[in-house]
């Protein structure tokens, strides 16, 4: 255990220090000290040196892996744009295919396939010569692909760019993400006869044989499963990409994940079976426990290699090779040498919430449930009462229940810190269904690994139908959970230091009877004195959180939603504002951008949201704001419900089931928030005629009087003619309507809408809310009239910080920052 928390250490301070710290020298040393560990001849200093030795290897080898990048990497080659480009490599994970809700479609049964794979790059062709390059590249392609598997090796044709990084704060950071899988490059194919072209067929290899055998399974499942053949393939091969996004999403939210995605769970489970199943027959336990130790490998290779999943593998092996030598193994380095061999395989793994939760979970179930289970009745006493058989049996349920639920519950409050941090979310309804669903599926996982062992010799059906059953139980009672109320609880993630420091605590608890730390310190004193801490670092979270956050600041953020629009406005006595909330990326837009913001700044209440017309790219994320967050109104326009749509009226039933009151706006309405005053410029109560762009409403914000900021939604055409006709009001920032658009009739730039609307609030910074796709053409009309001009993309959420002082506004992705005056109070109110 020392070993594995040298390593990890060295890990840690490479991955935040990792130019700080000499390490290719740190990597010579480790080799130094394991030389001398092997020639030392005074005992007692060899076990030092090993941990220092462990310590430098750790960090050594993390750098290398994540930071390294040779000569011919493909990253020194891309440009900062996308770009087309022909790339050749080898295909290493299995094309997978997935079915999305297509774009500005309002028809949810419409959807695009689409086809992502990984490859590990070896050419790519610059100015019709090919370089050879190396490094991992992400691909998506429109379409389906056939005719491709793990080995091949293939040529692409599409747009070729960096990773992309996170365009908002809160954002999950993908590009980091696909770092640490040594992936350097996007790539983005149409769906042309030229788009993927297989240029060879792999060889054998172990891992395309794994492949190989899954996809004859996963045909198998769909040939036999008539109702669920989704989710058993997501139970029995790790491979969830054929649920819908609802029914995975259901599982996530009801905490029970764990019981679909390949995990150790599934592994024990499944080496239990193998075990009792194996002793059936005249067997040697050693030729049994190396059957068991194989197939559980091969298992957990086949279904993904997760961590969670090989550590589950490693574990069991260990335990099996002590069966088969005959030698006596101890808990804590069996957890230190899965914890070590899963990290040699890939270091970066540390970091993922698979690697973090599935280690909790088990530190847990061997050095903290023991301690804390149900006392058993003495059997001596029980016989003494004279039972039925039948009393019994059901006080052996009852003991047995009991302690799943302890162990549900134990586990739950150890890990919510940790779901919390990772996906702002904590499930008490977890704790109700979670041993009931983990019963469901480990009699679905039997059934349905003995179908796939059988299915060659012919004997599927009963085991089929077993399975199939038992994972509809499963799915209803999932089902039925994700409807209770406070069943699911959204939050903001706790602190880093607050999570630090409940895991030093928890691990403190664990190990206080360790012989390791038994001549250090008291025992039952220290486990209580941590039960107590753990306790009040609970309370301190929770106080943290209620604390007010009151600035002199007033800050508006244009989050980056691609082609859509998101403001959030923050007033200086903590009042959150919503200016639409909407993407054409559609609904995950609030899952993925607009809630991890709002938690990123600790926001756990809206106050109101303001929707600037019907057009679903601008509210088609509130179904997703509402599940997660407390909403105090929602203000529409007058002609919102008016316009002929079934998620019009979805919405507005939605509302009114979680009790939200709707108000309309029209222009001349006044509304204040403390300092900060929003005024309504438009639509009036009737027309003007056209599309619903025309009608967006239009804010003003304002503080203490003085104009800011003009919000104006898709507003165009008789819209700006309409509002252009009132007394002009100087601003300092106006957004710019319509995604950066000129308008539909194609007008010259100074004649377009955005030019006269520049025109008549004469801003000094032009904000638009635009997506990589969109035009944006309306910076003409912006460099013409000398206004500068801001987009979320590519620059990121654009903030605006209005305090005494002036006006400061920065970019998120381009880390820019420009600083605006304050302007004057208006006459009308000095």
């Amino acid at each position: 255990m020392l070993l594995a928390a040298a390593a990890t250490l060295g890990i840690l301070l490479d991955r935040y220090y990792p130019n700080d710290i000499p390490w290719t020298t740190a990597g010579a040393i480790s080799v130094v000290l394991g030389i001398i560990f092997v020639v030392a001849y005074r005992p007692a200093d060899r076990g030092w040196l090993l941990i220092l030795c462990f310590f430098f290897a750790g960090g050594a080898y993390h750098h290398y892996y994540r930071w390294y990048q040779p000569a011919d990497s493909l990253s020194h080659q891309l440009h900062k744009d996308p770009v087309i480009s022909r790339v050749r490599g080898v295909v290493i994970e299995r094309p997978v295919y997935r079915k999305l809700p297509a774009r500005f479609v309002e028809n949810p049964n419409v959807f695009e396939v689409s086809t992502t794979l990984r490859i590990d790059a070896t050419h790519l062709q610059v100015r019709g010569d090919w370089l050879p390059v190396s490094g991992g590249v992400q691909v998506r392609i429109s379409g389906e692909l056939t005719a491709v598997t793990i080995g091949d090796e293939i040529e692409l044709f599409g747009w070729l760019a960096p990773m992309a990084g996170p365009l908002n704060p809160g954002e999950f950071d993908w590009a980091n993400r696909y770092a640490d899988q040594l992936v350097v490059a996007s790539m983005q194919c149409k769906k042309t006869p030229d788009a993927a072209v297989r240029l060879v067929t792999g060889n054998w290899s172990l891992q395309r044989s794994l492949n190989q055998l899954q996809s004859s399974c996963r045909t198998r499942i769909e040939q036999h499963f008539q109702k669920q053949p989704e989710v058993a393939i997501a139970l029995l091969l790790g491979d969830g990409t054929a649920m819908s996004q609802d029914e995975w999403q259901q599982y996530i939210r009801t905490g029970v994940i764990h019981v679909l995605a390949i995990s150790g769970q599934h592994l024990v489970v499944l080496s239990f079976f193998l075990w009792c199943l194996f002793r059936l027959f005249p067997v040697a336990p050693g030729k049994v426990a190396f059957l068991v130790a194989t197939t559980v490998t091969v298992y957990a290779l086949m279904t993904g290699a997760r961590p969670s999943a090989m550590r589950a593998a490693i574990m069991v092996s260990a335990v099996c090779s002590g069966i088969i030598f005959r030698r006596s193994l101890h808990q804590p380095n069996i957890f230190a040498f899965a914890w070590l061999l899963v990290l040699v395989l890939q270091p970066t793994d540390l970091f993922t919430p698979g690697f973090q939760l599935s280690f909790v979970c088990v530190a847990l179930l061997c050095w903290g449930i023991p301690d804390w289970g149900l006392p058993n009745r003495n059997d001596a006493d029980i016989m003494d009462e004279n039972p039925s058989l039948f009393w019994l049996g059901a006080k052996a349920i009852g003991r047995w229940l009991a302690r799943m639920y302890m162990i549900t519950l134990v586990l739950s409050l150890c890990v919510m810190p940790l779901t919390l941090a990772w996906q702002h979310l904590c499930s008490p309804v977890g704790i109700l269904i979670g041993p009931v669903a983990i019963v469901l599926t480990s009699l679905a996982l039997i059934m349905g690994f003995l179908f796939l062992i059988l299915s060659p010799l012919g004997i599927v059906e009963p085991f089929a139908w077993i399975t199939e059953n038992l994972l509809i139980l499963c799915q209803r009672l999932v089902h039925s959970a994700d409807g209770l109320p406070g069943g699911v609880i959204y939050a903001p993630s706790p602190p880093s230091w607050w999570l630090i420091g409940f895991y030093v605590l928890l691990a403190v608890l664990l190990l206080a009877r360790h012989r390791l730390f038994i001549h250090l310190i008291s025992a039952i004193p220290s486990r209580l004195l941590c039960v107590g801490l753990l306790g009040a670092w609970f309370a301190m979270i929770i106080l943290w959180n209620r604390l007010p956050h009151r600035t002199d600041e007033l800050q508006v953020t244009f989050l980056a939603v691609d082609h859509g629009s998101c403001v959030v406005m923050r007033t200086p006595d903590d009042r959150i504002f919503l200016y639409d909330a909407g993407s054409s990326v559609g609904s995950p837009v609030a899952r993925n951008i607009i809630a991890p913001y709002l938690w990123s700044q600790g926001v756990a209440h809206i106050d109101e949201i303001f929707l600037s017309h019907a057009d679903l790219d601008h509210y088609n994320g509130l179904p997703d704001l509402i599940e997660r967050f407390p909403i105090g109104q929602i203000s529409l326009t007058p002609s919102f419900r008016e316009k002929p749509s079934a998620l019009t009226e979805q919405f507005v039933q939605l509302c009114e089931r979680y009790r939200i009151p709707i108000r309309t706006l029209q222009a001349g309405d006044h509304l204040e928030a403390g300092v900060v005053q929003l005024d309504v410029l438009h639509p009036p109560q009737e027309g003007p005629g056209g599309v619903e762009n025309v009608r967006s409403l239009v804010l003003q914000i304002s503080q203490q009087n003085r104009p800011l900021l003009l919000l104006t939604g898709d507003l165009e055409g008789p819209g700006i003619s309409d509002l252009a006709e009132q007394p002009p009001r100087a601003m300092p920032m106006m957004m710019v309507p319509h995604h950066g658009s000129l308008g539909r009739d194609g007008q010259r730039p100074l004649q377009s809408g955005p030019a006269i609307l520049a025109r008549w609030c004469t801003p000094q910074l032009a904000i638009s809310s635009q997506g990589r796709g969109d035009a944006g053409k309306a910076i003409e009309a912006m460099q013409a009239l000398g206004v500068p001009y801001w987009s979320t993309w590519p620059m990121g959420a654009i903030s605006v910080r209005v305090n005494p002082t002036g006006i400061v506004v920065e970019s998120f992705a381009s880390n820019e920052r420009v600083v605006l005056p304050l302007p004057p109070m208006a006459e009308k109110n000095r």
